[in-house]
């Protein structure tokens, strides 16, 4: 017999796909036409399917980074925080009104003199200097595990949902933070800069407030009311850092702070007198060391001014003043209890 013998037994297609080459098919009769056009078929949409798997997957990754990018620019707005509180996973998922009530430390900011410095500037630069000065102060508060909830001109609002130690940590660090930046001012011929700082702990309603159309967190109750005098007085008493005594009461053991008790006082609004306290953790060293030095007498004067003893609390914070003359506070008690004896006299004639 003559010619090519052809092979008895079948090829199965998934042999031809594996083992075929295309270079000695010649060899391999057993391959029909029919089959070869079967098989490129079938790979060119196996292909076809493939980029369109590739394709859709694509549309997928960029549609899930669209949904991260706005997720990420709506926690600036509303902050994943109070989403978490509020028990939402999403900006979407959150309705007007909502609400949840917590214990937490709050923490008010602003600038001081800032009506002024800002008559200075023309609107551009007032835009650039706030934007700026929010710059370094909104980082630190997320640092220390707060949250900011609102900005307010050149003021600040913050939540420390783990407390009073977070929140004072996050103070101190703000001071420090401007006091350099300050410096950095006065170096290139600019106006220093100050900030006065208060601190609370207490029950507050955290959630959504505005209308149908425009919507933000907020946090109401009169402890934020407090909260927002509190951090008035530190114009008034000539201390950066203030906070209540229930936050300082509510600071762990061990909690290593350099606090000085200024008395009590009435803040409009609240019916009994609020004790608060100077943290200057945030002063420059030379001031921490005299402060330290100085508050036993410091603090003694301060227990004679509210007993009423005007002279001999005159004396002490004289003598206090004495070794630190640059300590404000100080410099302002003696003024109050000059206008008191002054009052005083007037009286008695």
């Amino acid at each position: 017999m003559t010619g090519v013998q052809t092979c008895a037994l079948p090829i199965s297609e998934h042999d031809v796909i594996v083992s075929y080459d295309i270079n000695d098919y010649k060899s391999k009769t057993e391959m029909s036409h029919q089959r070869l056009f079967t098989t490129v078929v079938a790979s060119l949409r196996s292909f076809r399917d493939l980029r369109r798997i590739a394709d859709a997957h694509a549309r997928l990754e960029l549609a899930l980074q669209a949904q991260r990018a706005l997720s990420t620019a709506a926690q600036r707005f509303v902050p994943h925080d109070l989403l978490r509180i509020l028990n939402k996973q999403s900006i979407t998922d959150v309705q007007l009104g909502e609400n949840a009530d917590r214990v937490m430390a709050i923490m008010f900011s602003d600038i001081r003199g800032f009506t002024t410095l800002a008559e200075r500037m023309t609107p551009q630069e007032n835009f650039d200097f706030v934007n700026e000065y929010f710059g370094r102060i909104g980082p630190i508060v997320r640092l220390h595990q707060g949250f900011v909830l609102k900005y307010m001109g050149d003021g600040m609002m913050a939540a420390f949902p783990g407390g009073p130690e977070d929140a004072l940590r996050a103070g101190v660090d703000i001071l420090k933070s401007i006091s350099a930046y300050s410096d950095a001012r006065a170096a290139e011929g600019r106006e220093r800069i100050n900030t006065g700082i208060g601190l609370h702990v207490g029950p507050m309603r955290l959630g959504i407030v505005g209308e149908s159309d425009r919507i933000q967190g907020d946090a109401i109750s009169d402890e934020v009311n407090l909260v927002a005098r509190v951090e008035g007085l530190t114009k008034e008493y000539g201390a950066p850092l203030l906070l209540t005594d229930p936050a300082r009461t509510a600071l762990p053991d061990g909690a290593a702070f350099k606090l000085r008790r200024l008395g009590s006082t009435r803040l409009r609004g609240k019916a009994n007198p609020v004790a608060i306290h100077e943290c200057y953790d945030g002063d420059p060293a030379e001031q921490r060391v005299l402060r330290q030095r100085t508050q036993p007498i410091f603090e003694e004067a301060v227990s004679r001014y509210l007993a009423g003893d005007l002279w001999e609390a005159g004396r002490l914070f004289h003598q206090v003043q004495a070794d630190n003359p640059l300590d404000e506070v100080v410099a302002g008690y003696l003024k109050r209890t000059a206008e008191q004896l002054g009052r005083s006299e007037q009286g008695a004639r």
